[in-house]
């Protein structure tokens, strides 16, 4: 994380004022050629705007100034432009008497499209000068006259300048996101150049602030080919600035990405900004030049980014400059630490003063940095909490859950940076009150918005009667119907390729809308956002004291351990027993990115061959802190991080050829420590009967209209959503579910066929069944989590069959074990800081106290073999990451290869006990009780027989 903000297009400043191709001005242009297009066209706005550009450009704005007020009595456009112009220079004030007379000009003349542009500008000026009531009121407005004269692009214009206002002042980045996709489905294909080329660039900064990168990347490619097409060569010169930070991110995370590898595209986006004559773009190309470059290149890059950004008064240039500088001085220059510090106050009063919480928060992270390599330890620490409580206001200000936990993932490495800072020392072994605070800053960033979710959620079961059903209830339901439907017509596989896309784009809006009303039903939160003020944290004694003599809690942080000239980081492993806590430190993230890249495919391979890298990740990540346990530990609990989310631990052995460690330990995976001891002390309600299990679902997908089984036999348990995949049977699945109602008897329940529907799952009261377990094909979207599902038979005509994380949040699990025998159901795309956002996820937002899922594709037998030993132990009333361990014992002593068996995790409390020894009542073969029944009944009437004989005979 940079430090910096992507730049936003380079005509944004000009909203108020769209461009013609004429006002593609050269970078030699002056005002001399200025003069020569009003003379030559006087009625078009495009030739007062030259004067701006080439003011901006040259930094000539007296004199650009004074030729615009030459023209002002002739020309309403003048009038704007001098608007503009002093609006930039900082003189809000005459800027908007200027927009104000500008208004009233094109009202008297009825050019009600140019009122509401200008209406917009001044909104814009009233919102920088801190006058946001002034502002909404302008900007009603403007989006009133552009209703009434069916002016779109002018609607679009608001709503972009509504987001841009909502981005300023750091809140509700939700409500925002979803502006600008407004404007991005009415700009697109054919909306105005500008509008188009804004949006873009809003929508990729917009998701780097919500920590959404590949979208962020996605929307900053399509910008850059936006303004390639147009033969924008200033955009173009953005697009590679923006790009170039984009990168910066990855180095010291991506191998093949150093600071050597960057410095040609620096340069020649440096070389496109001056020709472009884009002098925003040239200031940020050079900045990231002076990250780039050693001694005393890197300070004179920085220099020049500070000047350009002075001249052109761009507060964000002048504040990234003044943070690249400071960061510089104390890394290369330690005697001039004075000057750093002074150059950092003045980029702190800067954010002050803009009210910008994001540049705040950027500012206090660059003086904690510094501090953290040469400052005194005290205040080192409080800057690094004071910056966490910065992000924490910053967060605070999001109603909704994804922009809070995306927040939390775009600052991840201030919380990781402080952490590694307190982990570190001299001799490798940090003290007690740095290895518990740093613990403590750990936890803080970890699956909060998850520890939130969970603790609202308690506090509505222990607060007032439930809230009666609204008007805004039904229009969720009926949104939700409306997905319903979008997403059948994509099940169907003869769907045409453009009619599949039109589908997903229809998806994608009505997700939008539905997300915004459940936001607009809770208050302002999101269902299951918190109340207002922090949710705490497990301190490290806390989590100490829990921990039985048998259990050992491994805390993973995976960060560079230097990221260029920043932040600290680094890659740790916190080891707590009920005796002792200790931080080891860990091999960098990028090798072990690519050890386990190999790793798991050659687990794959089912042949065997992954024991070399099994025993190289052992090394890298265990080995050191196993070697310390007690011989008492049998239960090893991971909290994991980053790429460790993909890592089958069960597998890792300290030698090529040695037992695996499932062979040894009870394994289990939780989000967060705080949530583990979460887990273990909630108090289940008493469940009356042992488990349900939905299994291979009649699947009778709408196929042309018609209610028709796709019918394919399927060897794996998963599906491609959106790409129209013929679903395949799953007969082991049906054993599956067979054998564990068997086992555990006491009026087990198999649901399977059309039995297995969503309907019954969201109809059903799960809280009476210990163990909800799903034999189904699964649905795992990365990019978008929200869509992944299990696949069930609809039950329903108003059902799908795609059971969701927005329906499965809403079952009522009461701490239950939901088993998931389904692909990557314990996987899933991953948001830095907040975990996996898979299925797992939602059924603990369901009430679930431990799941069971896989990292990676089922093979139906593999599934159905290794389930029939893990109930078998269930059944015996063994804890289910005893259960787990025990069936992968059993498969591996049978040959089985480890894609058989590792794959298969333990999530939230594996010493969980969901059937009690004792409690289970095997049900057996069914013959049996059918001759047992029969053998009952026989006795019965013989029984019958001989006492009537009896009473005749005694009459």
């Amino acid at each position: 994380m940079r430090g910096v903000a992507l730049r936003l297009a380079a005509a944004l400043l000009l909203a108020s004022i769209p461009s013609s191709p004429r006002a593609a001005l050269s970078p030699e242009a002056t005002l001399e050629d200025c003069d020569a297009l009003v003379r030559a066209h006087p009625d078009e706005k495009d030739s007062y705007r030259c004067y701006y550009e080439v003011a901006r450009r040259r930094a000539v704005w007296d004199d650009a100034e004074r030729r615009l007020q030459t023209h002002r009595a002739s020309s309403d456009y003048a009038l704007v432009m001098l608007a503009v112009l002093t609006s930039a220079r900082g003189r809000a004030d005459e800027a908007q008497g200027l927009y104000r007379e500008a208004i009233a000009a094109f009202a008297a003349r009825g050019n009600r499209a140019e009122e509401g542009l200008a209406r917009l500008g001044l909104a814009r000026t009233l919102r920088r000068a801190g006058r946001a009531a002034e502002a909404a009121v302008e900007l009603d407005g403007a989006e009133a006259l552009g209703q009434a004269t069916g002016d779109r692009a002018l609607v679009s214009w608001v709503r972009l300048e509504r987001a841009s206002q909502l981005e300023a002042e750091g809140r509700d980045y939700g409500a925002a996101y979803r502006l600008l996709r407004q404007v991005e489905t009415d700009a697109f294909p054919d909306g105005p150049y500008q509008l188009r080329i804004n949006c873009l660039g809003a929508l990729a900064r917009l998701t780097q602030f919500l920590g959404r990168n590949q979208e962020s990347l996605a929307s900053l490619r399509r910008f850059e080919e936006t303004a390639r097409a147009a033969g924008d060569k200033a955009n173009v010169a953005v697009a590679l600035t923006n790009r170039l930070y984009m990168e910066l991110d990855l180095v010291g995370e991506e191998e093949d990405l150093t600071p050597e590898s960057l410095v040609p595209l620096a340069r020649s986006a440096v070389e496109a900004a001056i020709a472009a004559g884009s002098p925003a773009a040239e200031a940020g190309a050079r900045w990231a030049l002076g990250q780039l470059l050693p001694a005393p290149e890197g300070r004179a890059e920085y220099e020049r980014s500070l000047s350009i950004s002075r001249r052109d008064d761009d507060v964000e240039g002048i504040g990234a400059a003044l943070r690249g500088l400071a960061e510089y001085i104390a890394v290369e220059e330690p005697d001039r630490l004075a000057e750093a510090h002074r150059a950092l106050d003045e980029a702190l009063a800067i954010a002050r003063r803009s009210g910008n919480l994001e540049e705040l928060v950027r500012a206090s992270l660059s003086r904690a940095t510094i501090e953290w390599r040469r400052g005194p330890r005290d205040r080192a620490v409080a800057d690094g909490l004071a910056t966490l409580d910065g992000i924490d206001a910053l967060r605070d200000l999001q109603p909704e859950e994804a922009a809070r936990s995306g927040i939390v993932s775009r600052w991840l490495p201030a919380y990781r940076g402080l952490a590694g800072f307190l982990l570190a020392s001299d001799s490798g072994v940090p003290g007690p009150d740095g290895l518990a605070l740093a613990f403590a800053v750990q936890e803080r960033m970890r699956a909060r918005v998850l520890r939130e979710a969970l603790d609202a959620a308690l506090r509505a079961e222990d607060g007032a009667q439930p809230r009666p059903p609204s008007p805004a209830d039904e229009r969720i339901a009926a949104t939700r119907a409306q997905i319903a439907g979008v997403q059948r017509l994509l099940i169907d596989p003869a769907l045409s390729g453009a009619a599949r896309q039109a589908a997903l784009s229809r998806l994608e809006q009505l997700e939008i809308d539905e997300a915004a009303l459940r936001r607009d039903a809770s208050g302002g939160l999101a269902a299951g956002a918190a109340a207002p003020g922090p949710t705490r944290a497990a301190a490290i004694e806390e989590v100490r004291r829990a921990l039985p003599a048998d259990t050992a809690l491994l805390a993973y942080q995976v960060a560079p351990r230097a990221h260029l000239r920043d932040l600290p980081g680094g890659a740790w492993l916190v080891v707590l027993t009920a005796g002792r806590a200790r931080a080891y430190p860990l091999p960098e993230p990028s090798s072990l990115a690519s050890t386990i890249g190999m790793f798991t495919g050659l687990i794959e391979r089912r042949d065997g061959r992954e024991g070399p890298a099994a025993a190289r990740l052992y090394r890298d990540l265990l080995e050191p802190a196993l070697g310390d346990l007690p011989s008492t530990v049998t239960h090893l609990v991971f909290v994991l991080d980053g790429i460790l989310h993909a890592v089958p631990f069960a597998v890792l052995r300290p030698a090529p050829d040695a037992d695996p460690l499932a062979a040894r330990y009870d394994l289990t995976a939780a989000p967060s420590a705080t949530l583990w001891l979460r887990f273990r002390e909630a108090a289940a309600r008493p469940a009356t009967i042992p488990a349900i299990a939905y299994a291979d679902p009649d699947l009778g997908a709408p196929v042309n209209g018609r209610n028709e089984a796709v019918a394919t036999v399927g060897a794996s348990r998963a599906w491609a959503f959106g790409l129209g995949a013929r679903l395949g049977a799953m007969p082991r699945a049906r054993a599956e579910g067979r054998s564990l109602v068997d086992r555990l008897g006491g009026g087990s329940r198999l649901l399977a066929g059309k039995e297995a529907s969503e309907r019954s799952v969201k109809s059903g009261d799960l809280g009476r069944f210990a163990i909800v377990h799903f034999a189904a094909h699964a649905v795992l979207d990365d990019e978008h989590p929200e869509r992944s599902s299990l696949v069930l038979a609809p039950g329903d005509p108003g059902e799908d069959g795609l059971l969701q994380p927005r329906e499965v949040v809403d079952l009522e699990l009461g701490g239950r074990l939901v088993v998931l025998s389904s692909c990557r159901s314990a996987s899933g795309a991953i948001l830095a800081g907040e975990g996996v956002m898979g299925l797992a996820r939602a059924f603990f937002r369901a009430g679930a106290r431990t799941v069971v899922g896989s990292l990676w594709s089922l093979r139906d037998a593999d599934a159905a073999d290794l389930f029939e030993q893990f109930y078998e132990r269930i059944g015996r009333g063994e804890s289910v990451a005893g259960a787990l361990a025990g069936a992968q014992r059993d498969l591996r002593s049978r040959g089985r290869p480890a894609a058989a068996w590792a794959g298969l995790v333990v999530l939230g409390d594996g010493s969980a006990v969901p059937v009690p020894a004792g409690t289970a009542h095997p049900a057996g073969p069914a013959w049996l009780s059918w001759a047992a029944a029969a053998l009952a009944g026989a006795i019965i009437v013989a029984t019958a027989l001989l006492l009537v004989r009896r009473a005749r005979a005694g009459g």
